[in-house]
């Protein structure tokens, strides 16, 4: 199992997409099944920057990955986002059914991002929304790259600044597969 995360508009959905066809490793984007699963309400709070709760997003990945035939061969984009996921995750691949290969970490200065997520054009990707996702980001997620580091999971950063391709290599040259 890979871990895929970065900053919004950092091309993590790019990156597993094609990791996943590259791999034939099974791909979840926690951020495309929200947007297409949640209520109005729900998506409302999402697209002003909100995190789901802990639990909510637990038993969404649970869910995914008990109905993986090859828990190995999979990519998570999106999850874990807090240290409480970060740490239901850990807990569960010790019980032996599938191990952190790595967590891949798209790296993209702020700059290039905001000017990716509004060139995109979602609904969710205004100044505003796109300003505090930067900030839930650096508060809740950078936390999660800490532990798995500190429990020897292997962090691979990836310059996301790159050309699609380029970044897909870059990604290849550094995993275990």
């Amino acid at each position: 199992m890979y871990i895929l995360m970065g900053l919004a508009g950092s091309g993590k959905g790019t990156q597993g997409k094609l990791l996943s066809e590259k791999l034939g490793y099974e791909y979840l984007s926690t951020g495309d099944y929200l947007r297409t699963y949640l209520t109005e309400k729900r998506k409302e709070e999402m697209l002003k920057g909100k995190l789901l709760d802990d639990q909510e997003m637990i038993g969404i990945i649970e869910s995914f990955i008990t109905s993986l035939a090859d828990k190995t061969k999979c990519i998570l984009d999106g999850f874990p986002r807090t240290i409480a996921q970060a740490a239901w995750l850990l807990k569960e691949s010790q019980k032996g059914d599938f191990t952190i290969e790595g967590l891949i970490y798209l790296d993209v200065p702020e700059a290039e991002l905001m000017k990716r997520l509004l060139l995109r054009a979602r609904p969710d990707d205004t100044e505003e929304s796109i300003n505090e996702r930067f900030r839930s980001y650096k508060e809740s997620t950078q936390p999660v790259i800490d532990l798995y580091r500190s429990n020897s999971i292997p962090v691979i950063k990836i310059a996301g600044n790159n050309s699609i391709e380029q970044v897909q290599d870059d990604i290849i040259k550094n995993l275990k597969v």
